[in-house]
């Protein structure tokens, strides 16, 4: 499934908006995908900007497809919230708490992803319970490298995993470029869905089949403040 880099292009557009006097390129939704988390070893890479620190990060909304809701309903899965994320309209909302990233001048990092690093939402995440099960995904990472969110997983209070790779981001509906709410930069439009081992990991602990590779589970909006 081709898929564009979530994080990849959020950085490089918020970083355009605050670079623009530098003269940094602007990432596209076109770019290849990424085979590895750092530059590519061949290639000379040219550091644009190093973000040491996203803690001033506002949010990560995704809100809810459709068919997201509706399969809950239909298996009676109720989602519930952890940490400091909100369930508002139809949509869930992610405090942004850190992370880091580099962006790099696109094209000078061979086949390699020319953002790295991770957005992170530290004790934030969701919840979903059916027939007294609970499944529990929390601290949630942007990869900017691997276009992956991972998740802490447990289930009934048990581990599953740790930085379990959750859900995909695929940004063919990606909106570019960035645009400005007050001091935050907004990008949205990339597409999240379940990864292979997200949904058959969900199928057994429900019973279910309804959970598939590439299950649609809503449109991503990240706000990151620039001041």
């Amino acid at each position: 499934m081709a898929s564009t880099k979530l994080s990849a292009a959020v950085l490089a557009g918020l970083l355009t908006v605050s670079l623009a006097a530098c003269g940094s390129n602007n990432a596209s939704t076109g770019a290849s995908p990424a085979t590895a988390s750092t530059p590519s070893a061949a290639a000379t890479p040219q550091v644009l900007a190093d973000l040491k620190d996203l803690s001033k990060g506002v949010s990560t909304t995704v809100k809810l497809d459709p068919m997201f809701l509706a399969g809950l309903t239909s298996l009676k899965v109720t989602p519930g919230v952890v940490g400091g994320t909100k369930l508002v309209d139809g949509s869930l909302v992610f405090p942004i708490t850190g992370g880091s990233a580099t962006l790099y001048k696109q094209g000078t990092t061979g086949s390699d992803p020319f953002v790295v690093g991770v957005i992170k939402h530290d004790g934030q995440g969701i919840t979903l319970s059916a027939g007294g099960k609970v499944v529990k995904m929390v601290n949630f990472d942007v990869d900017a490298g691997k276009s992956e969110i991972r998740t802490d997983i447990t289930v009934d209070g048990a581990k599953f995993g740790d930085q379990v790779s959750t859900f995909i981001a695929d940004g063919s509906t990606l909106k570019y470029p960035p645009t400005m709410e007050g001091n935050n930069a907004i990008l949205e439009g990339t597409k999240v869905k379940l990864t292979a081992g997200a949904a058959a990991a969900l199928n057994k602990v429900f019973g279910v089949t309804a959970f598939t590779e590439g299950f649609p589970i809503g449109v991503a909006k990240i706000a990151v403040a620039t001041s």
